[in-house]
């Protein structure tokens, strides 16, 4: 992702869901990981999904607490900007 518009990612709790669920669904650590084939200057290689999502995605496993707790914080703060929109938000008065 460019750079520039990485603060896109950091705004959006879609993003912090997708980290926390990819990392889970594709993380593993033993040798019988499953690996995709991967096109390189060297010639066709083989990488396991783990290693691919965290180095070309930057989904890394290790910060599955730090997004599920940003994506957390997201929905806590949405909750109170509501219940302090519908308590001092009156559209009816004229």
């Amino acid at each position: 992702m460019a750079k520039g518009v990485r603060w896109l990612f950091w705004c959006n709790p879609a993003g912090y869901a997708y980290h926390v669920l990819s990392s889970l669904q594709f993380h593993c650590d033993a040798a019988t990981c499953p690996t995709i084939p991967v096109v390189t200057s060297h010639g066709v290689g083989t990488v396991s999904v783990s290693a691919l999502m965290e180095s070309y995605l930057g989904f890394n496993y290790d910060n599955r607490w730090v997004m599920t707790w940003g994506l957390l914080a997201f929905i806590a703060g949405f909750h109170i900007i509501t219940a302090l929109a519908l308590a001092f938000i009156n559209h009816l008065k004229r």
